[in-house]
C-alpha cells in the first residue's frame, strides 16, 4: 500500500480546475491497517476534493468517503468530476469502484501523476475523510472472530484463544520466541505464519530471503 500511498496529498476547492486548492492531508509514514481515517481539525467547507497520486507513481484506491461529523455514520454524496482512465479497460478496475463501498474492488491509474476529484454537489462542511487504498483486506476487521495460534513443537498448533474484534487490533499473551498463526474465523484464507522482532509482526512475505543470509 505505501508504494502508492506515502506522498499523496488531499486538497479541498471550490473550482474543479482553477483556482486556490487547499492542502487537507499528505501521506508521509506507513499504513498500519488499510483504513486511513483522516479528522479535518479547523472547519472547511469545499465543493471539491483532489486526492492527488505520489510524485511519478500511479494512483490506487479502493475506497474514498467524506463524512460531515467525525463518527463515521453521516456520509457525504460523491460523484467522480471526470474520468481517469484505468491501467485494465474494464469496469472492474474503473475509477467509480472507489465509491463503491466495496474495499476489495479499486482503481489503478494508466498513468502516473494523477488527480481523482471528487464532486460534493455544492460548498459543503468536511469533517473527517476516509482512505482505503488498493489492499487484499488481509487486516482486522471489526465484528470478525479470530484465534490465534503458536507452533509448539510436536505438540503442533495450540490455541492462544478467541476473540471478537472490536477495534483494528487484538491483544493476547503469548509465549516468547514463538511462531504464530492468527485464524480469520469469520472469512478468508490468505494467512501467513508470522514471529515478534522488537515488537512488531514479521510475516513469512516479509523475509528478505537475499544471498548473505541464506546460509
Amino acid at each position: 500500500m505505501n508504494r502508492n500511498t506515502i506522498g499523496a496529498t488531499i486538497e479541498g476547492s471550490n473550482s474543479p480546475v482553477s483556482g486556490i486548492k487547499h492542502l487537507l492531508y499528505r501521506f508521509t509514514d506507513t499504513l498500519l491497517t488499510n483504513r486511513k481515517a483522516i479528522s479535518i481539525g479547523q472547519p472547511c467547507r469545499f465543493r471539491y476534493l483532489h486526492l492527488n497520486s505520489p510524485l511519478d507513481h500511479r494512483s490506487e484506491l479502493a475506497e474514498f468517503v467524506v463524512f460531515r461529523g467525525t463518527s463515521e455514520t453521516q456520509v457525504i454524496p460523491l460523484q467522480l468530476y471526470r474520468n481517469v482512465e484505468g491501467l485494465y479497460p474494464t469496469d472492474q478496475y474503473s475509477a467509480k469502484c472507489v465509491l463503491d463501498g466495496n474495499p476489495l474492488t479499486f482503481f489503478m491509474s494508466k498513468e502516473n501523476n494523477v488527480t481523482l476529484t471528487f464532486d460534493l454537489g455544492k460548498e459543503t462542511e468536511i469533517k473527517k475523510i476516509l482512505v482505503i487504498p488498493r489492499n487484499d483486506d488481509n487486516f482486522i476487521e471489526l465484528g470478525d472472530c479470530y484465534e490465534l495460534f503458536y507452533q509448539n513443537g510436536p505438540d503442533g498448533w495450540k490455541s492462544l484463544g478467541q476473540q471478537i474484534a472490536n477495534s483494528k487490533e487484538l491483544y493476547f499473551t503469548v509465549p516468547h520466541g514463538a511462531i504464530f498463526w492468527l485464524r480469520n474465523l469469520t472469512k478468508g484464507q490468505e494467512e501467513q505464519i508470522f514471529f515478534i522482532k522488537e515488537g512488531k509482526q514479521v510475516f513469512s512475505c516479509d523475509i528478505n530471503f537475499s544471498k548473505e543470509n541464506a546460509s
